[in-house]
Order: structure tokens, then C-alpha cells, then sequence
């Protein structure tokens, strides 16, 4: 398919974040928070962006994971202590 094998090993992991995003009665305009920046909540955080959410609250531990997000006014990344 001229396709890099890599994308497919994405496929569960973005349509569970996606599903997560359907389950909520509104997604546009809504401030979403995300416990776990894991595979799925940076996923979840990413879409929920890309679904109109006004902004996004990250809780994780790890500064490497915090730092993977996109920076902006609608994000904050923060440690969940």
C-alpha cells in the first residue's frame, strides 16, 4: 500500500481515544482533562484538541510524557501531585 507498516500499530490506540472522545456529550468548547499521559491519554489529549475542545488539563508523573504534548494556551501539562 505504500504505507509505513509503523501507522498500523497506531490504529487501536487512536479509535480507543477517539471512542473515549464519542462517549462524552460534548466535546466542542469543553475543557477536557486527561489523567496519564500514556499511549491513550496522549492520544485522547491530541484528538480531544483536534475535536474542538477549548483546552486540555494532562496530569502525569513524568516530565517526559508532560513534554510530549503541544504547547499552547490550551494546554497545560501538569505533574498530578
Amino acid at each position: 500500500t505504500g504505507r509505513d507498516p509503523r501507522l498500523f500499530a497506531l490504529a487501536e490506540p487512536v479509535a480507543v481515544a477517539v471512542r473515549a472522545l464519542r462517549k462524552l456529550d460534548h466535546v466542542v468548547g469543553a475543557r477536557i482533562g486527561v489523567l496519564g499521559l500514556g499511549t491513550i491519554g496522549a492520544l485522547v489529549a491530541r484528538a480531544a484538541l483536534t475535536f474542538g475542545a477549548r483546552g486540555i488539563v494532562a496530569a502525569d508523573p513524568v516530565p517526559a510524557k508532560r513534554a510530549l504534548l503541544p504547547t499552547g494556551p490550551a494546554v497545560r501539562a501538569v505533574h498530578p501531585d
